[in-house]
């Protein structure tokens, strides 16, 4: 058996459509991963280009396009892969134990762009990193959020080790990272046990990201650590154009309540999709108001507007 997981899809301002995918195939009852694949379509449909990468256990989960129709994909890979598609030339990038991220450009015409690696460092604790999502400001820079356990260098420079802190002890931390127009890290920042889903940027430069939690969310920044409701909540924050968690929100219920999926308007109002499965949540973050919506089997979707006072 084999197939393609989905690992994002973009349009540019010509209409272009750009997909990234996770090839996998099944032997027994185990599924192997075999890197992911690049496609570009015309606004018809059409089959543009299409940029395989060959990697045992990697994959792409979030893609995004610029301005000039140059597209950024972000995922993970493990031990050694060449990141540039051109078959006469290489870009490999070695990786240290288990899963390790990567931004990757690709120019309009596919080609190699740069790569930024977040390595893995050996520890007490087996590390890994995962992106989960992407997302560009208006000035370029690329923002990356995903999850992370044991050391990681998030910084792309092979002279500079930029390390975050671990919170999670049964779970996994959560973090933001902003990488320049040229893949240079700019900064990057942890949310202790609250791993990153999706992430917005709005009309300032100010990113927001959402998840969920089962560990106490440690927001940092002088931000109180909250503690979930009995099963795994949702938390939204804010974090500045310096990386600075600005504020940190939450909400769930004593079941598993997630967040996927968050988007940013012209305004700065906040929307979130997600799903829960308690039987009582409020969805109104406030500490006065009440806004709870009852489960009476299973579980259901959710679309929540927030606005920022």
């Amino acid at each position: 058996t084999t197939g393609e997981h989905n690992g994002g899809i973009a349009v540019d301002a010509s209409g272009n459509v750009f997909t990234a995918g996770t090839p996998w195939y099944q032997t027994g009852n185990t599924i192997y991963y075999t890197g992911f694949v690049v496609r570009k379509y015309s606004p018809t449909g059409a089959l543009t280009w299409s940029k395989t990468f060959d990697n045992s256990g990697g994959g792409a989960s979030s893609l995004a396009t610029d301005a000039g129709g140059n597209v950024y994909v972000a995922g993970n890979f493990t031990g050694i892969l060449d990141f540039n598609p051109d078959a006469k030339k290489t870009s490999y990038v070695t990786g240290g134990p288990n899963a390790n991220g990567y931004v990757l450009k690709l120019t309009a015409a596919g080609s190699f762009g740069w790569v930024a690696p977040f390595i893995t460092r050996s520890s007490q604790v087996p590390p890994s990193v995962s992106p989960a999502d992407l997302a560009l400001d208006a000035a370029g820079n690329i923002i990356v959020g995903g999850t992370y356990n044991g050391q990681v260098d998030f910084n792309p420079s092979a002279s500079v080790d930029t390390r975050l802190p671990n919170f999670a002890t049964f779970t996994s931390d959560g973090f933001v990272a902003r990488l320049s127009p040229t893949g240079s890290l700019q900064w990057a920042t942890p949310l202790g046990c609250a791993p990153v889903r999706s992430l917005a940027v709005d009309v300032s430069g100010a990113v927001y990201a959402t998840g969920t939690f089962y560990e106490p969310f440690v927001p940092g920044f002088g931000l109180p650590t909250v503690t979930s409701q009995g099963g795994t909540d949702v938390f939204v924050t804010r974090l500045t154009t310096t990386g600075a968690v600005d504020w940190a929100v939450t909400f769930g219920g004593t079941g598993s309540d997630y967040a996927n999926g968050i988007a940013v308007d012209a305004a700065g109002d906040l929307y979130l999709a997600g799903y829960y499965s308690s039987a009582t949540v409020d969805f109104d973050p406030g500490p006065v108001g009440t806004h709870s919506l009852s489960n009476p089997k299973g579980s259901n979707m959710f679309l929540l507007r927030l606005m920022q006072s």
